[in-house]
């Protein structure tokens, strides 16, 4: 079991290995959670255009904030995003007081055969619209980096 005093060896070896890493975390903020918060250069929310999203990622954000990460270092990302829904865009900016940083569409019949195949969604579809924003969003992570893409990861983003 990884405990609080852990996460900063894991995170400096993987860091040691890989260009980028990336961790999934629950939704639920624990002492293993934060600290690896800690140590990120950014952090990216995800949340849907509904009422209890909202409601969480205001209680979130007010988290971050009393542990002290700055606003600058948080992303904010809206997934499952449909246009014209009855919470907008401009609706979450304006309670959680930031910008959407990115927005990955409502595909939920690619999205789900991908996972119950255990295929990405980038083999599995590749023109569906979550795979171009998805895409799109590594793209950006690279040019807003020092690091330039090489390997199998060039040929995702069109360098090499």
């Amino acid at each position: 079991e990884v405990k609080p005093e852990h996460v900063g060896a894991l995170i400096d070896m993987a860091a040691a290995h890989y260009d980028f890493v990336l961790l999934d975390m629950s939704r639920t903020l624990d002492a293993v959670g934060i600290r690896a918060l800690d140590y990120a250069n950014v952090i990216f929310p995800v949340m849907q255009e509904t009422l209890p999203f909202l409601r969480d990622a205001k209680r979130l954000l007010a988290t971050f904030k009393s542990l002290g990460y700055s606003h600058d270092k948080i992303h904010l990302i809206v997934n499952r995003y449909e246009k014209g829904g009855d919470i907008r865009l401009e609706d979450v900016e304006r309670t959680l007081g930031m910008k959407v940083y990115a927005t990955v569409p409502n595909s939920y019949q690619a999205v789900s055969a991908s996972v119950n195949q255990g295929v990405p969604v980038l083999k599995n579809a590749s023109n569906d619209p979550v795979t171009k924003a998805l895409l799109a969003f590594g793209r950006d992570l690279v040019q807003g980096s020092d690091v330039k893409p090489s390997g199998w990861f060039s040929g995702l983003f069109g360098h090499g």
